[in-house]
């Protein structure tokens, strides 16, 4: 999934700056499918890892996460949006090459997510049984 979302952000930056709107489309739908793909699975076992007096916490710290991920993404988005020229430019080529930078840039952490999550997998090949949510 990381990989599908550092793949979308790539495909949003051709669309944009190519004007494909149907590019742009598919590049969205990849986006949302990876998160959705993911989001559950990292919830459940956020949940599921959590002490039993601490699991009702735990549920609402979910909640927190997507709130605090929307605004750190939101914050970051405007930043590179500024440095990428965007607030200073009106033209249209001016703005396709903006949106190009802007979410080529945020192609980089799902890029690096994958890294890890690989790593991690490597590092607990042996204790699949005990990543299961029950299995802990």
């Amino acid at each position: 999934a990381p990989l599908a979302a550092s793949i979308s952000m790539f495909g949003v930056g051709s669309g944009l700056s190519t004007g494909s709107l149907a590019g742009t489309t598919a590049a969205w739908m990849l986006f949302g499918a990876s998160v959705g793909a993911t989001w559950p699975h990292l919830a459940s076992c956020l949940i599921g890892y959590s002490p039993l007096a601490e699991r009702a916490f735990a549920g609402g710290f979910v909640t927190t996460l997507q709130i605090l991920a929307g605004t750190f993404g939101a914050a970051l988005a405007g930043m590179a949006a500024n440095l990428a020229g965007l607030a200073r430019s009106a033209a249209a080529a001016d703005l396709a090459h903006g949106g190009q930078l802007l979410f080529m840039s945020f192609a980089l952490p799902p890029l690096l997510a994958a890294l890890a999550s690989a790593r991690l997998l490597r590092l607990t090949a042996g204790g699949v049984e005990k990543a299961t949510v029950g299995g802990a």
